[in-house]
């Protein structure tokens, strides 16, 4: 098998493999820097340190199970007495409810994970078709 977008060749010999979350964690920076205009520095920085990365893989897992999307978001207001950051990470499956709770938001950045997660799905399911096209 030669390599792919999906087993990308190891520089020190063999294939390289990428859990579905990680794959889908990747597909959230991309969709954060293509139409939310986040440099990926800033969105790897917002989205996945911390509890960010935690939710996009447990969100991730959920769409592959067949249950309710799940969104993730950056929602950015006054400094948090506490650990002194301007913004916050969340999830929420109910993207209306997302601003509950802080006390002046200014902004919010939301990635729907089960939706970035099915594109994954499809990019893979066409993948392993073209796979069967040339077995035949």
């Amino acid at each position: 098998m030669a390599p792919s977008r999906l087993h990308p060749a190891n520089p020190g010999g063999g294939w390289a493999r990428y859990t579905f979350s990680s794959v889908v964690l990747i597909g959230v920076l991309q969709d954060l820097t293509a139409n939310h205009r986040l440099d990926v520095s800033e969105a790897h920085d917002k989205f996945v340190r911390g509890a960010g990365g935690i939710y996009i893989r447990e969100a991730a897992d959920a769409a592959l199970n067949g249950q309710p999307d799940m969104w993730v978001a950056v929602l950015t207001g006054d400094v948090d007495e506490h650990d002194g950051r301007a913004w916050t990470v969340t999830t929420t499956d109910n993207p209306a409810t997302i601003f509950t709770g802080m006390q002046s938001p200014r902004s919010v950045v939301a990635v729907n994970v089960g939706d970035v997660a099915r594109k994954v799905l499809a990019r893979i399911e066409r993948v392993e078709g073209s796979d069967d096209d040339d077995a035949e």
